[in-house]
């Protein structure tokens, strides 16, 4: 072997050497550092959100409304889907965006599963990355597709259920 890659080596082998003391002994000697600054996070909180979409049939069914469902792409069902059927009611044009996708999505499960869904159930999980780890959030929405628009609560039983009958 030639002397300059002798030299070559045994500085690589010194520099990683170095690297691993720093490391494993938790000293700070310059260039030589155990790199603190990847220990915790810095700045706000990062998050990624999981979104599913299950729609409910008459007969109990449930079946997965995914992208590949729709067949659509994995951020156009996101945005243009999920994100537009659970928005919070505001002005017309949210309200008009979220009929559109309400009437997609029943409109595709009618056409590949027979039946007109009843409710879209939705699982939101949000992952944080905080300075104490990985925090984990679910939320489940139900929207009824069988109620009037402005009324997304429970209805109340029609007349004649769960009265007396006296």
């Amino acid at each position: 072997m030639k002397p300059q890659h002798t030299a070559i080596s045994a500085v690589i082998v010194v520099c990683v050497t170095m690297q691993s003391v720093a490391y494993f002994a938790g000293t700070r000697f310059y260039p030589f550092v155990n790199y603190p600054m990847y220990r915790r996070a810095y700045g706000p909180p990062v998050e990624a959100r999981m979104y599913q979409m299950v729609a409910e049939l008459p007969d109990g069914r449930r079946i997965d409304v995914s992208a590949e469902y729709l067949g659509i792409k994995r951020f156009a069902w996101e945005d243009a889907t999920v994100k537009r059927i659970l928005a919070e009611p505001g002005s017309a044009l949210v309200e008009e965006h979220r009929a559109d996708a309400l009437r997609r999505v029943a409109s595709a499960v009618r056409d590949r599963d027979g039946a007109e869904p009843v409710a879209l159930h939705f699982t939101i999980e949000t992952h944080r990355i905080a300075d104490d780890g990985i925090e984990r959030e679910t939320d489940e929405r139900t929207v009824r597709l069988d109620d009037p628009p402005e009324n997304e609560h429970p209805a109340e039983p029609p007349a004649g259920e769960g009265a007396d009958d006296a």
